[in-house]
């Protein structure tokens, strides 16, 4: 019995090492986090670390949390049990140091997609020169030039949702959260809008954490994707994507290994429906 209990012990004192270990070099770590909305539970005992640069894909059934990590990561809500750190230190509050674009494009109707893209930097109080210079820079990585002066309503949905993404990265997150921001999106333009995506992570190094239900997606663009179990959200797995460099969104189907991993990656979700 004595040597049970030392063995626990050990066990315990390893895996704490192990969460200080992932806190210190990761961009995000979740460390045992659980959270209940009323009486039912979202997520529970969580544990996954996302390092710097990955791109991660969460998908799962509804209802399974994907969200919620997101939310414990901008602070929008707070675990139950167990902390969600950022670059290290615990998420206290509101954490404005990394960006959101949700499923709706949520963009300012009385400004134009210049005024929009350049509101955050605006309020930062970035100097007038730079805060131009950015937003050009953005407008046209996101393929809006000739825009500039447009107002949401003259969009169209992916040009709504290309203002919402160059106004969230302008102002440089180290992490970007996207909570099924194509969802709404017809077929072709949701391909051009993750080729986008995908360009825009090559280039700038960033975090992205990425919630979607669709299994193309997730593999298409990510490093690694996890898999939550149905509600309450617990991780079922981790799966790396080791598809071959540089990927072409419109042919990486036909890439050696994407079938192979989606079969892996359907198996593990069809037991969660």
């Amino acid at each position: 019995m004595e040597a049970s209990g030392r063995q626990a012990s050990a066990e315990r004192s390893k895996a704490r090492a192990d969460a200080d270990a992932g806190v210190a070099g990761s961009a995000l770590y979740f460390d045992r986090v659980s959270k209940h909305f009323g009486g039912v539970m979202a997520l529970s005992d969580v544990s996954l670390p996302v390092m710097p640069g990955e791109f991660v894909s969460i998908v799962g059934p509804s209802g399974c949390g994907k969200s919620t990590l997101l939310n414990l990561c901008s602070g929008l809500t707070m675990a139950d049990a167990g902390t969600t750190h950022f670059q290290g230190e615990p998420v206290t509050g509101i954490n404005t140091r990394v960006g959101y674009v949700p499923q709706d494009a949520t963009l300012f109707p009385w400004l134009t997609v210049r005024e929009n893209v350049g509101l955050s930097l605006k309020i930062k109080q970035v100097p007038r020169k730079d805060r131009e210079e950015r937003v050009r820079n953005w407008i046209s990585m996101v393929g809006l030039e000739g825009f500039e002066g447009h107002y949401p309503r003259q969009l169209s949905g992916g040009m709504q949702k290309r203002c919402s993404i160059a106004r969230t990265l302008v102002y440089q997150p180290d992490v970007v959260l996207l909570d099924e921001p194509f969802g709404p999106l017809d077929a072709l333009t949701r391909l051009g809008l993750q080729s986008e995506l995908l360009n825009i992570w090559r280039r700038t190094g960033t975090t992205f954490v990425f919630v979607t239900h669709d299994l193309n997606e997730a593999i298409s663009l990510s490093t690694k994707i996890v898999v939550m179990s149905r509600r309450p959200g617990r991780v079922r797995a981790v799966i790396p994507v080791e598809l071959e460099e540089p990927r072409d969104i419109y042919q990486i189907a036909e890439s050696e290994g994407f079938a192979k991993l989606h079969g892996e990656l359907w198996e593990y979700v069809r037991a969660e429906l």
